[in-house]
């Protein structure tokens, strides 16, 4: 998945798009001059490839969007939320590698199966 292909949501379209998903959402907050951040994107590019059509990825810059950095109490960057219906079920904060976010990403989806399997 291209870079152009992964969500670049701001404060006006963030809850349109993310609760209107029928999907989970991975939601990286980030800065484009942190060292960090930098490092993540192929990874969080890389990984929207892979979970395509099962999980949205977007990208928040964290200059543009006070309003969602005060509403999920960001105050360091990368941040990763994984959201459904617009509520976080997971939250990495730092530099991640690919194994850890797919395990987030992974977890969350076995959580979700036995979940439903308990109803």
């Amino acid at each position: 998945m291209a870079a152009q292909d992964i969500f670049q949501f701001s404060d006006s379209n963030f809850q349109n798009i993310v609760l209107r998903s029928k999907i989970p959402v991975l939601v990286e907050f980030w800065i484009p001059d942190g060292g960090p951040c930098r490092s993540m994107a192929p990874i969080f590019e890389e990984l929207a490839g892979e979970y395509k059509d099962k999980v949205m990825f977007g990208r928040i810059n964290a200059y543009d969007c006070p309003g969602l950095c005060a509403e999920f109490r960001i105050n360091s960057v990368p941040v990763l939320l994984l959201l459904e219906d617009g509520i976080t079920q997971h939250k990495y904060v730092g530099l991640r590698s690919k194994e850890q976010i797919k395990g987030m990403i992974d977890k969350y989806f076995s959580q979700k199966k036995e979940a439903e399997q308990d109803e």
